[in-house]
């Protein structure tokens, strides 16, 4: 018994106290067994993509019985080896998108509003999976989700070092099976650019931390080059200088907010080039995808239908409502967590600004995706729910995962 308890000691480091944070002397981070951070995590997330895989042949059995080609109004690539089933559906949704970019880059002509919707991607998952397809002489589907997929085994491993260092090497373990198995993370098995966004993340809280400022500045930048959510990050950064600043006078750390914004200006400096509009992309959203940001107005009106009629099966496409208000309660559920839990105030931010960003739109909401993306929040359950009380919780949510994948490609109803 004793010996016991003394693991459990070793495992469980004491939880920080909302002073600690980059902001905070360096410190040496809690060692464990030799590669840990690479097996550990990586074991999990294997188990985790059986699950998807599985799913997705599932999924495209079901889809071709139903004579469905898993393309709708989505471009395709031309008929490749890549059309089989299982890589049909890996590639589906917003994957066509990014194929198509990586094969054709994006629009010279603007004057027709045909090809706007392409630059509402933003493009270094799109080159990665270019360059990634003419190294490897595969097509850009499969090398989309090869480039995902491995990406997503390096942002794990980076999770559970961000875990491990903040409660010990059991709250990374259940930090990256919460992770790894939530609903959301389909899509680190599909041509989706969250896998690199999350790598790109997760290496620029983990260089905050460190106080290396530089490395978290470009790690920060080359997210906000993935996905518009990123911009979150800047905000970390900019935290994290002002009191490195205030506290130290470590004028270096101004680096990080400084490079932090590069990735997103370069694009909105391409899309000068290319289109004469420097904000040219919030017409794409506008126009093309009929999105923008509604402060809640889209949020409040689905959460009315979704609790007016859940299960509306005259129009099954309105499940993205349901989805969206399910995320809603489980976001609140883990900001209450997250409360409880206190964690350095760089991750609250992030996680607090990547989760206002998608209630604030008015045609995504917090889909499973954009939960997944506000990884903090998985920390807080993590560090919370033990014992019984996580089992259970781990496993209605690898339930839900493979529930959800087999419903957003069978059907094409939920939205990833």
């Amino acid at each position: 018994m004793t010996e016991t308890r003394a693991s459990d000691a070793e495992d469980e480091a004491p939880e920080p106290s909302p002073a600690e944070g980059p902001d905070a002397p360096e410190k040496t981070l809690p060692r464990a067994r030799p590669w840990a951070w690479i097996w550990r995590p990586l074991g999990i997330f294997a188990a985790s993509r059986v699950v998807t895989v599985v799913a997705a042949v599932v999924a495209a059995t079901i889809a071709e019985e139903l004579g469905d080609d898993l393309s709708t109004d989505k471009p395709w690539p031309p008929p490749s080896p890549t059309r089989y089933l299982t890589l049909r559906a890996l590639g589906s949704w917003d994957g066509g998108w990014y194929a198509r970019i990586a094969e054709q880059g994006y629009p010279q002509d603007t004057g027709d509003p045909e090809p706007w919707a392409d630059f509402a991607f933003f493009p270094l998952f799109p080159a990665a999976v270019r360059v990634v397809s003419r190294v490897l002489g595969v097509t850009t589907t499969v090398a989309g989700i090869t480039l995902s997929i491995l990406l997503g085994a390096v942002a794990v491993s980076l999770l559970w070092l961000l875990a491990r260092d903040l409660g010990g090497t059991a709250m990374a373990d259940r930090a990256v099976a919460l992770f790894s198995f939530f609903p959301g993370s389909i899509v680190l098995s599909m041509a989706y650019a969250e896998s690199m966004m999350l790598t790109f993340a997760l290496a620029c809280l983990l260089a905050l931390f460190a106080r290396r400022w530089e490395l978290a500045g470009l790690a920060a930048g080359l997210a906000t080059a993935t996905r518009p959510n990123a911009i979150a990050l800047c905000f970390c950064c900019a935290w994290a200088a002002a009191l490195a600043v205030r506290r130290r006078r470590e004028w270096r750390a101004l680096a990080a907010p400084a490079l932090s914004v590069t990735g997103i200006m370069a694009y909105f400096l391409f899309l000068q080039r290319r289109t004469g509009e420097l904000f040219f992309w919030f017409d794409v959203q506008s126009r093309t995808w009929n999105e923008k940001v509604d402060f809640g107005v889209g949020t409040w009106h689905r959460l009315q239908n979704a609790l007016a009629d859940p299960l509306d099966v005259h129009q099954p496409r309105d499940i993205n409502s349901l989805v969206a208000t399910l995320g809603l309660l489980f976001v609140v559920f883990a900001l209450y967590a997250l409360w409880r839990w206190r964690p350095p105030a760089v991750l609250t931010i992030y996680a607090v600004v990547v989760i206002l960003l998608a209630v604030m739109s008015q045609t995504l909401g917090l889909r499973p995706r954009f939960v997944l993306t506000a990884f903090p929040l998985l920390l807080a359950l993590a560090s919370w729910l033990r014992g019984v009380a996580f089992h259970v919780f781990l496993g209605w949510s690898a339930g839900l995962l493979g529930v959800f994948m087999i419903i957003s490609v069978a059907t094409l109803y939920a939205t990833p």
